[in-house]
């Protein structure tokens, strides 16, 4: 049930609104709870990885179990934090919680898309290449590999070039990853308010 545009209820969660999307506190917030998620299924994927590689680098002849993989799943919420941290680094540039504020189209759209390179660059953080390469494959990540088998159009599947260098299919990831987030997450969180 919703109240209809203008009443005192509306209003309300409007005000409310608009104060939680320009507060860089409640980014962080969101930042840390993702941050936590991801390194939890992070640890589980690394250690189902180090069980594969331990089981096919000794003789041992045991029963295949089917274990889900949920490395691409931990990704998604790496790339969820990196997203939600930047978005929060962006507010505390004031031109860009006025220009949010006011309601400017491009800043907004900017701030709330999924491109985590330009939010980078809204947000005046510098990423080095290793990091943008980083960024270009958690974007796929974040819009599809990490939820679905499949993306909206075979031609997001497709292999292209990379930031880094070379081609691959764009949901490709090794187990480096998930320390280059865990560093990368690092770095951010202190360019944001530290909460008790």
């Amino acid at each position: 049930m919703s109240s209809p545009a203008g009443s005192a209820t509306d209003r309300y969660w409007k005000q409310q609104f608009e104060f939680l999307l320009v507060e860089p506190v409640v980014w962080a917030l969101d930042a840390d709870s993702l941050m936590r998620s991801f390194d939890i299924i992070a640890q589980v994927a690394e250690s189902d990885l180090a069980e594969k590689v331990r089981q096919m680098t000794t003789n041992v002849q045991s029963p295949a179990t089917y274990v889900p993989e949920i490395g691409r799943n931990a990704l998604m919420l790496g790339a969820l934090a990196v997203e939600v941290l930047l978005k929060g680094i962006a507010l505390t540039n004031q031109s860009v919680a006025t220009s949010v504020k006011a309601k400017d189209r491009q800043t907004t759209k900017r701030l709330l898309s999924h491109n985590i390179r330009d939010i980078a660059q809204l947000a005046g953080v510098q990423l080095t290449a290793p990091e943008a390469g980083l960024c270009e494959r958690l974007e796929t990540f974040l819009v599809w590999a990490g939820r679905y088998s499949i993306p909206k159009s075979h031609t997001e599947m497709m292999p292209r070039p990379l930031v880094m260098g070379g081609i691959a299919p764009p949901n490709i990831y090794s187990s480096a990853d998930f320390q280059a987030v865990r560093s990368l997450t690092s770095r951010l969180r202190l360019l944001l308010p530290a909460v008790s």
